[in-house]
This record gives structure tokens, sequence and C-alpha cells, in this order.
């Protein structure tokens, strides 16, 4: 984790370089994110999953069948890098050059200190989980770039997206279609918008997800899903892991982001950012069953708090607000995620061992 931390404090050190236009910017941010290339693109052994992936490139190169082979862009994407590092190399570019896009898109320059703050501290569901699952950070990568399509209701771009994806993990035909049909009301809330998120909130909170698992274990049986089934059967006998104090904490967060997008004039690209920030927090609430939507919509979350910061005038949100989620991803990151028994990253393993 040392080098985690040295990485996170070199990125956070840059954001204090000044900028007098945007094409600084961008060479900022070429700097930003150049030392968490140089993590990622080195690494060996990185989480359970690395050798897997291992293995599954030389059985694309060999021309064996394997457990992803109908996610064709993956398959062939390993047959078009020489080596299984290169293949490293340059998910990591990618993964890194999405980060910059939309830092230079959605983070307002004299800000870009507290993203990189919270990027970090997100760490389990940005940094270690973009890395360790590569199929999974293509996905999301792609549904970030597809932002602006769903701002623009850009459906035939967004549903070619959602396509792409699908080729490299099979969960962008669960995602993406949430994210547009939740992202596409890009202008203020109206009360019976309103009345809809706060029906479904209470209705997920009251009612255990073990409830939600049955109807969501028929979805992952059929045909189309059913090799992801296996993972979540074990879920039907799990009991409800939402703590007291944890929905305590969701609610502030659904709370405050609700205010906001009622209260504040936002501008399209907010609004939609904002109601996808609302998928983050409602992740939490699920329970057992939030699967991965908290790593797909967690850069949106990350963005909407950041332009709380930068936008909104009044102190107690703007100060009060950050403090409560600094509190938050803090403790679930550092004390729940990297104190936990099984963190598998806390040793930094690269080839240059």
């Amino acid at each position: 984790m040392n080098v985690y931390y040295l990485v996170f404090f070199i990125t956070f050190i840059i954001q204090f370089v000044p900028v007098k236009n945007q094409k600084e910017y961008v060479w900022r941010l070429f700097f930003t994110f150049l030392p968490l290339f140089v993590y990622a693109a080195l690494r060996v052994d990185f989480g359970r999953d690395y050798f897997s992936y291992e293995n599954i490139y030389e059985n694309a190169e060999n021309r064996l069948s394997f457990w992803y082979q109908d996610e064709e862009g993956f398959m062939i994407l390993n047959r078009l890098m020489p080596t299984f590092r290169s293949l490293i190399v340059l998910t990591s570019a990618f993964t890194c050059l999405v980060y910059g896009v939309v830092f230079y898109r959605y983070i307002p320059v004299n800000y870009s200190w507290l993203a990189i703050l919270l990027l970090f501290l997100a760490g389990d569901k940005t940094i270690f989980f973009m890395f360790s699952g590569l199929r999974n950070s293509i996905s999301i990568s792609v549904l970030l770039l597809s932002l602006p399509f769903i701002e623009k209701r850009k459906i035939f771009w967004f549903i070619g997206c959602m396509f792409l994806a699908g080729q490299f993990h099979r969960s962008a035909f669960l995602f993406f279609p949430m994210a547009y049909l939740l992202g596409r009301f890009n202008g203020q809330m109206k009360k019976k918008e309103l009345f809809v998120w706060l029906g479904v909130f209470i209705f997920i909170l009251i009612f255990s997800s073990s409830v939600l698992l049955e109807y969501v274990n028929w979805l992952l049986d059929n045909e189309f899903f059913n090799k992801y089934s296996e993972k979540y059967k074990d879920r039907y006998e799990a009991a409800d892991n939402r703590g007291g104090l944890l929905i305590f904490a969701i609610i502030i967060l659904f709370g405050t982001l609700l205010y906001i997008i009622n209260a504040y004039k936002l501008n399209n690209t907010l609004n939609v950012v904002f109601r996808l920030a609302l998928v983050f927090v409602f992740s939490y609430a699920l329970g057992t069953l939030n699967m991965r939507i908290s790593q797909h919509f967690i850069s949106f979350f990350v963005i909407a708090l950041v332009n709380v910061f930068a936008y909104i005038k009044n102190d107690l949100i703007k100060y009060g607000f950050l403090l409560f989620v600094l509190l938050f991803l803090g403790y679930s990151f550092i004390i729940i995620y990297v104190g936990g028994p099984t963190f598998p990253y806390m040793y930094y393993h690269s080839i240059l061992d």
C-alpha cells in the first residue's frame, strides 16, 4: 500500500501546479495520470484475477475455448496483443486516458485536487477495481465516455457504445440501459419524478435485499447471463448486511443529492450526472444485491460532489456534505476494505521486482 499512497501523493501535489488555459490543463492531466499509468502498467500479481486473466490470454492465443468466449471483443483484443504485458499496458493506458477525459470534461480546473482525493479514497471501486477486472474496466470506461450521448439523448450512438462494451463484459447490457433511462432526464426534477425516486428508495430500505434477489436470480439464470449466476447463488441465504449506521449514511447522501437537484438550477450535464450519482447511493441500499453497481456509478458521484463544492454557495451543504462523504468513503476504504482480512493489494509487485 505504500506505493499506492506514494502515487496518490505525487498525483495530488501535481494538482497545485497553476495552469492558465485549457491546453495547459491538458498537460497537467497528462502528468497527473502518468504516475498512475506507470503503477498499473508495471503491476504483477495484482489482486485475485491477475493470473486468471493471464490464463485467458494464453487460451486466446492458442485459439482455445474458454469461459469468456461469448465476449468476443475481449477474445479479439487478447489475440491482437503480442504479449500479456502489452495487454496490461494497453488497458492501463485506456483507463487512465478515460479518467483524463472525464476530468477535462466535468471537473473544474481549480478543484481537480478534490477529484483526485475522492478517486483514490474510493480506491476499492476505482483504482483497484479498474486495474483488477480488465473486462469490467473497459465496459465502465466506455460508459463514462458515453455520457454526452445520454445528455443529448443520442440513443443510437449510445446503443452502439453499449454493444461495444457488451463485447467485453455482459454486464453492460444491464447497466447501460439503467444509465440511459435514469440519465435522460436532463432538466430540473419535477414532482412526479421526485416521488418516484423517493418511493423506490423507501421500498429498497424497507424490504430486505434478499426479496429482490429472487427476481434478479431469474434474470441471471437465463441463457444470456447464466454464467454469472453462480457468483450470486449463495446470496439467497445471506443476511441483509445493511447496518443501522450504513442506512443512516445512505439517507444523508441520498437526501442531500436530491435536495441539490431540486433546489438549484443545474445545467443539463450536471442534471444527468447527479441522477446517476443517486444510483451510486442506491447501490449501498441494495445490500447483498449491489453486485457491480457501485463500481459503475462511483465516477458520477465523484463528479457530482466536486461540482457541489465548486459551485454551491451554501457553506453548510458545501463543507458539511464534503466532510460527511470523506468520512464515509474513508471509513469504507481504509477501515473496512484495506483493514479487512482478505485485502489482496497490501504488497505491490511489479516487473521491476
